[in-house]
């Protein structure tokens, strides 16, 4: 019996399966995740500590995004920021700006809002997305004013 007489095929099988890429939605052969349209954005219990005293915060906001894009650019309006610290509660109201730096591969995507205050990174599936979120928050008590963390999760749905 010949055993190399079916080697060949063995071969190009092997390569035929190694050119399609990995099977997980990152590989390099998988589309782009369609993100076109408005989102409704929310990250809640954002958590982080201002002077040994813990910080919890909600931030939502509607984003628009384009296509399926490798890099996109997009827009936000109704940005809202609800912070609690040490028992009082303040409201920001950011209004609308850009969402900027935003890329995705597969169903990865990762994006800030306006510079890189405010930054996501996660997936997404279907009309879901979802990840982690790392807000540099800007506090101000008395005289002191200092630039802290608060950190958590993300969703948004269309």
């Amino acid at each position: 019996m010949d055993r190399t007489r079916g080697r060949p095929a063995l071969i190009a099988l092997a390569l035929t399966l190694a050119a399609c890429g990995s099977d997980d939605a990152t590989g390099p052969l998988f589309e782009p995740a369609n993100i076109t349209g408005g989102w409704s954005y929310v990250a809640n219990d954002l958590i982080g500590t201002f002077l040994a005293s813990p910080v919890e915060c909600d931030y939502t906001l509607d984003m628009f995004l384009p296509g399926t894009s490798a890099t996109f650019l997009g827009t936000y309006e109704n940005a809202q920021l609800l912070c609690d610290l040490n028992g009082q509660t303040q409201l920001v109201d950011f209004g609308q700006g850009t969402v900027v730096g935003g890329t995705l591969s597969g169903n990865r995507i990762s994006f800030n809002l306006d510079a890189e205050t405010v930054r996501n990174t996660g997936t997404v599936d279907g009309n879901w997305m979802g990840g982690q979120v790392d807000v540099d928050l800007v506090i101000q008590m008395d005289a002191r004013i200092d630039t802290i963390l608060v950190t958590g999760g993300w969703s948004a749905t269309r």
